[in-house]
């Protein structure tokens, strides 16, 4: 069979760091098939998160304190989904004129951005093979469980994407751990592998 190519997945190795922060307490009886635990802050309920499942709810949620654990990567994860890169990463993305993101300066990391895509592509849930949507929450009326990115499909979008960076209109993972999947154009993913980036993985997504 023959395989088109749509774009790339863009993905990185992880930092060691939560935003959210260190704070955290056991689930409640009841609440643990969501997640085995919770964040807290300053000794009470995370006002970025569900109070039940533990999901995020706040998605422009900074802790000011936020620090890496692990600085020399352009592009990294923090546990609970946020996307930080580096001055050269953003610059790169200034100079090929990708539209339709931010970069957030870490209050505590000048030289580090918190990568935030406007851009939105709608995965298509009826002919993507393999999502899973588990452990709806009723208290934020979320799956906090999605899982299944290896066969997706997307609506509305001439294809392949040649240029721009994109995030899916799902969030994937469990809980507080959930995070969107970014997607490039092809033109775009061909200039980062060569910018070699550290920290950067590259996936096709092909449809067949």
């Amino acid at each position: 069979m023959t395989k088109q190519l749509i774009g790339y997945s863009l993905s990185s190795h992880d930092n060691v760091s939560y935003m959210l922060g260190e704070e955290t307490q056991r689930a409640l009886d009841g609440e643990r098939e969501f997640f085995d635990w919770r964040f807290l802050k300053n000794g009470g309920q995370h006002p970025a998160t569900c109070p039940k499942c533990g999901r995020k709810i706040n998605h422009d949620y900074i802790d000011p304190s936020f620090r890496l654990h692990k600085k020399s990567m352009d592009i990294s994860s923090t546990y609970d989904g946020y996307t930080i890169v580096s001055d050269k990463f953003k610059s790169f993305c200034e100079n090929h004129e990708i539209n339709g993101i931010e970069f957030i300066t870490l209050p505590s990391q000048p030289k580090h951005y918190w990568l935030v895509i406007r851009n939105i592509l709608e995965v298509d849930k009826s002919t993507s093979l393999g999502i899973r949507f588990l452990y709806y929450c009723d208290l934020c009326e979320c799956y906090a469980g999605v899982f299944g990115t290896s066969r997706l499909r997307f609506k509305g979008v001439e294809f392949p994407i040649s240029l721009g960076m994109y995030r899916t209109d799902l969030e994937f993972a469990q809980a507080h751990e959930q995070s969107p999947v970014i997607v490039v154009g092809t033109e775009v993913g061909t200039a980062i592998r060569a910018a070699k980036f550290k920290g950067v993985c590259l996936n096709k997504i092909e449809y067949v």
